[in-house]
């Protein structure tokens, strides 16, 4: 199978040589664990000092604080353009992650009130299924997500379509096997053909 290697290197001097490895390291874990299965494309990411001390057949990346580009520098942190930064949370969302030290998971959450808060989740020592099934079932995610309902009608109109989708994949879907159990029960026809007057058979 072809490997793919790429090449971080940071052409900053804002970015260190340990912030470019520990990056290089976390893209490195999302891309055996997430992109090879879906993609089937195995690739491996090496951080770097200098573009020179990239090796020949590398697809490098470069960091950089600007590229002279209007419009490239902006940065997008949701679909909708609802976060501002990095690491935050919009009302009705939450954000989950480890901290090494205590071996706790922490979440920051704001169901309710003008300001997001923090709960400590424990330790997790044992999973069966996702990481991301464990913590939902610890906060009991649906349980509150079935409690509240719609919160938007962006949220509800979406739903609308989605049921009305499902109902035209349906509909199409047995059209479909309708139209495989008129061929199979019609034969080996090559075709079926309509005599009309004054034309020669």
């Amino acid at each position: 199978m072809l490997i793919t290697e790429l090449a971080l290197v940071a052409e900053t001097p804002n970015v260190t040589c340990s912030q470019l490895n520990r990056v290089a390291a976390a893209l490195q874990k999302q891309a055996i664990r997430d992109f090879a299965p879906i993609w089937d494309v195995v690739a491996t990411i090496d951080g770097f000092e200098r573009l020179e001390d990239v090796p020949i057949g590398y697809w490098p990346i470069i960091v950089r604080d600007d590229i002279d580009v209007p419009g490239a520098a902006g940065v997008r942190y949701t679909f909708g353009g609802h976060l501002t930064g990095p690491r935050r949370i919009a009302r009705g969302g939450y954000l989950s992650w480890h901290e090494a030290v205590s071996d706790h998971w922490w979440q920051q959450i704001w169901f309710d009130g003008d300001e997001p808060r923090f709960r400590d989740l424990g330790r997790l020592t044992e999973r069966v299924g996702s990481l991301r099934s464990a913590i939902d079932a610890r906060t009991q995610t649906a349980l509150r997500m079935a409690r509240e309902g719609a919160r938007s009608a962006s949220l509800t109109a979406a739903r609308q379509v989605t049921a009305q989708i499902k109902t035209s994949t349906g509909s199409r879907a047995e059209g479909l096997r309708q139209q495989i159990e008129d061929i199979r029960g019609a034969g080996a026809a090559e075709g079926v053909w309509v005599d009309e007057p004054g034309n020669p058979r």
